[in-house]
């Protein structure tokens, strides 16, 4: 009896460990694509179990914050729209809305800002995304976080 229980302990925590494993590959495929802007598999792996707030192991940065960067919006939508945090921060305090502003890109930091970014979020050196979008003068950014509350 007590032999049954054991293999019954040891197939259980294989198919979890297996289970552990698969999610871990999802999700650093799924940080991949998001920083590649491939669209379709973003919303395939989305629709496999990728978790829409998966981050990199090493620094924190969230597959939103990657997309936001780089410029991709309907990655960044998709990612949204299934439950990404808004507000993930990487290690060093660094936010989507960082990543977008910094970027010069107006049209994700007007998505990030009306799906409830905080746009007074500081990383760890104080920055903000208003003093981001100011540092690499983009002005219209700027000015849109002013308008949506930042403090200068």
């Amino acid at each position: 009896m007590r032999s049954i229980a054991i293999m019954l302990f040891l197939a259980t925590f294989a198919m979890m460990m297996n289970s552990e494993i698969r999610a871990q590959a999802l999700d650093q495929e799924l940080l991949e694509a998001a920083e590649k802007g491939n669209l379709k598999t973003v919303t395939d792996l989305l629709q496999s179990g990728a978790s829409p707030n998966a981050k990199r192991q090493n620094e924190g940065s969230s597959a939103l914050i990657l997309a936001c960067g780089k410029g991709h919006k309907e990655v960044a939508k998709a990612l949204i729209e299934k439950g990404a945090d808004v507000n993930a921060a990487s290690q060093n305090g660094w936010t989507a809305l960082m990543g977008a502003a910094s970027s010069g890109h107006l049209d994700i930091v007007k998505l990030l800002v009306e799906r409830g970014a905080d746009v007074n979020a500081k990383h760890a050196y104080g920055h903000t995304a208003l003093k981001l979008a100011k540092g690499k003068n983009h002005k219209q950014i700027a000015e849109f976080l002013v308008k949506s509350g930042a403090v200068r």
